[in-house]
């Protein structure tokens, strides 16, 4: 167990939540995945045990949210992503095909905000920039090569 579940589960236990299996389960799922869907969290969970119920999985994100400590992270599709490993707000980095959503490295968040509101305004917000993921890009030149005239 990392310190980080460690940490999570403490968490749960001092809001006067059960530390279960399946929420064990449930942050496992969650930090061993780079900003998982509900729904994908509830896939691999499902694996383990079938009998868990997609709202279980749903409400200890919920939950975790609400306390601070798992981010949501919006993608522009239906469904919302979680990062557990970095709770505090951050850029991410978005794909306008799958969904797939990233950290995005080396913005300084804390210095944007300070620059974009100067001294009078009080800022806080989500950073997504939005492009083409290298999987999508791969898949789109793969295609590219089939549909050429000379492809074999």
């Amino acid at each position: 167990m990392t310190d980080r579940e460690r940490e999570l589960l403490n968490r749960i236990k001092t809001r006067g939540g059960r530390v279960t299996p399946q929420r064990r389960a449930i942050i496992k799922a969650l930090l061993e995945s780079d900003h998982p869907s509900s729904e994908q969290v509830y896939n691999v969970v499902h694996r383990e045990f079938p009998d868990i119920s997609f709202v279980t999985v749903y409400r200890t994100l919920a939950a975790l949210r609400d306390m601070g400590e798992v981010l949501a992270v919006e993608s522009g599709t239906p469904e919302t992503h979680y990062d557990g490993r970095q709770p505090r707000q951050h850029p991410h980095l978005v794909c306008q095909r799958c969904g797939r959503v990233a950290d995005s490295p080396a913005i300084d968040l804390d210095a944007l905000l300070d620059s974009a509101g100067g001294s009078s305004w009080e800022l806080s917000g989500m950073v997504n920039i939005y492009g083409i993921c290298p999987a999508c890009r791969e898949g789109c030149e793969e295609d590219a090569l089939q549909r050429s005239p000379g492809a074999v």
